[in-house]
């Protein structure tokens, strides 16, 4: 079993606020306790959010609880209007995580009311929250805080490898025309889905964790927009390799029945193996270079990305040309497979060539440009 950070951190939150607040003699400890436990989230803007969901939610239950105790009383019938009130004010404000606290809170109060009600009030809304919600946010910080960066890295590189060797195996299944192992495949495929998933919420954590949608600095956020359309691209290229595989299938199948293979094919084997060793190699380093910008490795990103064009170019001129002089109905469906074909694998390579323009331009130049733009403009 494996005992993650936020496990024990968890743990270690609720012992030091119980220890503060016998230390200082509030009385409630545990509802600090409480509070410490739900503001420890995955990211420290997600505690600082979830803390303060939880304080609106409570001042609302105590405000509702107080005003009808001082008006109305506290029989049953009342409480429980209350708590439906309460409940739908949370409703509405979207205040969803918090509301088992504040009806709570609405009995508490209500069914034990006395001349504590006020102190109790007082306590619960403004000290013990914000004792439980200060140490749970400073723990999250100080001891092993979320590394959300290094883990969006890990995530993108494992998804670019399941898409390099998925990329392979179908374009040279495609070519030698081989039936397709469906078992491995579709492991293959669902262990690409689980990467771009967990690539995906490593993303909105470390959105989150750089406040993506407060007012942060020009380059935190245009980096966090990279890394978006990295993974946009990964996955979209992801896709067209699966269609490339439907592709392959229908192919195996129709030779299999009995058709034959076209000579043509053996001409474009060679430049297709190229343009994929290309594309393969690009894609890695595209994506190591959003997250260690090295020169050699960029120099090394403008050479493929080159070869990677001349190559498209050479494939294009090898198919039109077998367009224009095909003859007979038995090579057009080798040459509709091959048209198929390339039109996944130039959508990939122009998918790249946007990574390209992207990774080309470091976060801090990228900012500095659009200032400068903005100034031409004023």
């Amino acid at each position: 079993m494996n005992i993650g950070p936020r496990v024990w951190k968890t743990g270690l939150a609720v012992a030091i606020t119980l220890w503060f607040t016998e230390l200082f003699a509030l009385e409630y400890g545990y509802l600090a306790a409480v509070a410490a436990i739900i503001s420890l989230q995955p990211t420290i803007s997600d505690s600082l959010k979830k803390g303060w969901e939880r304080i609106q939610a409570t001042a609302i239950g105590i405000a509702l609880a107080l005003l009808a105790v001082t008006t109305l009383g506290s029989d049953p019938l009342l409480i429980g209007l209350v708590v439906i009130v309460t409940l739908l004010i949370c409703l509405r404000y979207q205040l969803t995580g918090s509301i088992g606290l504040a009806t709570i809170t609405v009995v508490v109060i209500m069914a034990g009311v006395g001349a504590t009600t006020w102190t109790f009030a007082l306590q619960r809304v403004v000290i013990l929250p914000f004792v439980g919600i200060s140490i749970a946010v400073a723990i999250n910080y100080l001891f092993s805080p979320p590394e959300h960066q290094s883990r969006l890295k890990d995530s993108l590189l494992q998804l670019n490898e399941g898409i390099e060797v998925l990329i392979m195996r179908v374009v040279n299944r495609f070519l030698t025309a081989k039936p397709i192992d469906h078992d491995p495949q579709r492991d293959l495929t669902e262990r690409i889905e689980r990467r771009y998933d967990e690539a995906r919420e490593c993303l909105t954590r470390f959105a989150a964790e750089r406040g993506y949608r407060w007012q942060i600095p020009q380059t935190q956020l245009e980096q966090v927009r990279r890394l978006e359309r990295a993974l946009d691209i990964l996955w979209f290229n992801a896709q067209r390799v699966l269609d490339i595989s439907y592709l392959a299938e229908e192919r195996a199948k129709r030779l299999q029945s009995g058709d034959e293979a076209d000579p043509q094919y053996q001409a474009l084997v060679g430049p297709i193996q190229e343009m994929l060793l290309s594309i393969v190699s690009l894609e890695r380093y595209l994506v190591e270079e959003l997250f260690d910008p090295n020169p050699e490795r960029r120099d090394a990103i403008e050479q493929l990305g080159d070869d990677l064009e001349r190559r498209r170019d050479t494939l294009h001129s090898e198919v039109d040309s077998w367009q224009r002089h095909h003859q007979g109905t038995t090579s057009v469906r080798p040459l509709m497979e091959m048209v198929n074909l390339m039109y996944d694998l130039d959508r990939i390579a122009q998918r790249l060539g946007e990574l390209r323009v992207i990774v080309a331009v470091p976060v801090d130049e990228e900012d500095d440009t659009k200032k400068g733009s903005a100034s031409v403009s004023e």
